[in-house]
């Protein structure tokens, strides 16, 4: 429901730039799907691989936030004189689609 919702508000986001309170109501929307998933990974993965290898499993996962943050940064510094805001935005979307996808399929 996280990864749906987050796909959502990202191909929502371009489309309510006319509204200083929609556009903060979508960005803070997609703050709280962050969040949910940071709340969720416990469970998921004490369910999914077990409690032994939990500080493994979440050193990596933890660290890929931070990674994915200061890489997306440098790409969308790169990419965004070639596609604008709204191809970042709509390749943010299909990363998150990309997910989504990949949580079914687990």
């Amino acid at each position: 429901v996280i990864a749906l919702m987050e796909v959502a508000l990202l191909l929502m986001l371009p489309r309510v730039t006319h509204s200083k309170a929609l556009f903060g109501t979508v960005l803070c929307g997609i703050f709280f799907c962050l969040g949910g998933n940071f709340v969720v990974f416990p469970t998921v993965n004490a369910k999914t691989f077990g409690v032994r290898n939990a500080p493994e499993i979440y050193s990596v996962l933890f660290t890929s936030f931070a990674v994915a943050a200061i890489g997306g940064a440098k790409l969308s510094q790169k990419f965004l004189g070639q596609v604008g805001w709204n191809g970042l935005i709509n390749g943010m979307s299909g990363v998150a689609l990309m997910g989504l996808v990949l949580l079914n399929l687990l």
